[in-house]
């Protein structure tokens, strides 16, 4: 969803403005093979992980108490090493 104003250009060439309403939606069908390099370059040699709400709030709250300044450090402090597998 999304508002605020499109410009365009009506048959003739004249610039034409519209509002677009808070209340409109529009959908696209990105291609995966774009996505993956839009991520790769803006949030390079990064994963996205998804957690459940509760476990995240435990997460969090662990990483608050010990004064963990990163997530990265958060999980490596509960994650023994021996359990790191490859790349």
């Amino acid at each position: 969803m999304f508002s605020g104003t499109v410009f365009y250009a009506n048959a003739d060439g004249s610039l034409q403005i519209a509002p677009i309403s808070w209340d409109k939606e529009t959908r696209f069908k990105m291609p995966v093979k774009i996505w993956r390099d839009m991520m790769e370059t803006y949030y390079p040699n990064s994963a996205w992980l998804s957690l459940r709400r509760d476990v995240f709030e435990r997460l969090y709250q662990y990483k608050m108490r010990n004064g963990i300044p990163t997530w990265e450090e958060a999980l490596e402090t509960v994650l023994p090493v021996e359990e790191v597998v490859g790349p």
